[in-house]
């Protein structure tokens, strides 16, 4: 009865983004379809991939879109990126943003980037520090104050969390 309920539910579209190898498939197939990746190989995304499940009584359809291109130089990849798909940010109701909680100041341009996009204002951020068990504290706090997040993330709501994609460890809930 609750998948037959779950069809005329509103379906939320979601944007999972993140630097490359940051574990974005892992976390949308734990949220989606409830299991972990069924190797340590990771195989990456290219383009973006598109997602549709249910997480915790939400009908979802989720965007599983890469921050870098690889091929691109340092240089101008990060620009190309935003422009790319910048179309692909405005229907969407809420954003995952995943970083590696090992390396956290990677992501901080492209965060701060994306915290400050036109076309994402107003939606929530959900930020998760994925690999957090390879560290032998909860890194939240260091993360705040690495990004500036209490600066770039005013006036929105956010909430940042710590997780273990490979071992399915941490909640993926706003």
């Amino acid at each position: 009865m609750g998948m037959i309920m779950s069809m005329f539910q509103k379906s939320h579209r979601v944007i999972i983004l993140g630097q490359n190898a940051v574990g974005k498939t892992t976390v949308l197939n734990a949220m989606i379809h409830g299991y972990l990746a069924p190797h340590p190989i990771p195989i990456p995304v290219y383009g973006f991939a598109v997602e549709c499940g249910v997480y915790k009584q939400f009908n979802l359809i989720v965007f599983d879109v890469p921050l870098l291109n690889m091929n691109i130089p340092n240089a101008v990849r990060s620009d190309i990126n935003f422009v790319q798909w910048n179309g692909m940010y405005e229907p969407q109701e809420a954003v995952i943003f995943i970083l590696n909680a090992t390396e956290p100041l990677e992501s901080k341009e492209s965060l701060h980037r994306l915290l400050t996009l036109d076309s994402l204002k107003g939606k929530p951020f959900l930020i998760l520090a994925n690999f957090c068990d390879l560290l032998q504290h909860d890194p939240s706090e260091s993360i705040i104050k690495d990004l500036e997040l209490e600066k770039y993330g005013r006036g929105r709501e956010w909430t940042l969390r710590s997780v273990s994609s490979a071992k399915g460890d941490g909640d993926f809930v706003f």
